[in-house]
């Protein structure tokens, strides 16, 4: 796969490899893409818990909010998915 990528992209990519910090403009890039799927899968989880919420007719005090906020983000840690 090709993929054109604008000049500022380009220079964010050259100063990370420049830094050392990686070996090659593929490994910024699937690092990108890798925090990316990261960033859409903590979202997908949210948009589910949201949709959950909603449709659950019970009041729900701001602690338990909170409980169930913190077990959603341990469980996407614990499966490789950083907050």
């Amino acid at each position: 796969m090709k993929i054109e990528i604008g000049d500022r992209f380009k220079g964010v990519i050259a100063d990370a490899v420049e830094s050392g910090l990686y070996t090659s403009a593929e490994d910024v890039v699937t690092e990108a893409l890798r925090l990316f799927a990261a960033d859409q899968a903590r979202h997908q989880a949210l948009r589910e818990s949201i949709a959950e919420a909603l449709a659950d007719p019970r009041e729900v005090g701001e602690a338990e909010i909170e409980a169930a906020l913190a077990e959603t983000m341990h469980g996407l840690a614990a499966r490789g998915i950083p907050e």
